[in-house]
C-alpha cells in the first residue's frame, strides 16, 4: 500500500512486479506468499521453515487478511 509521499520511492518496485507473470493466478499467489513467509521467518516473527509457512492456510499477510484494505 502506498500513499501518496510514498508512490515516488516505491515505484521502481511497483513497476518492476508489474512486469512479472505468472502461468497462472495460483502460481502468482504461491510466490508471493513464499516471499512473505521468507520475510516474517527473517525477521524472526514466525518460527519453522518456509514451506511450513507456505502450506498454512492460516498464514496470510495483511492485506488479505483485512479484506484487500
Amino acid at each position: 500500500m502506498t500513499e501518496t509521499d510514498d508512490i515516488i520511492a516505491a515505484d521502481p518496485c511497483l513497476e518492476r512486479e508489474s512486469r512479472i507473470r505468472f502461468r497462472n493466478s495460483c502460481k502468482g499467489k504461491l510466490h508471493y506468499k513464499r516471499a512473505l513467509c521468507e520475510l516474517v521467518i527473517d525477521a524472526g516473527q514466525r518460527s519453522g521453515s518456509i514451506e511450513s509457512c507456505v502450506e498454512d492456510p492460516l498464514f496470510v499477510g495483511p492485506t488479505v487478511r483485512n479484506g484487500g484494505v
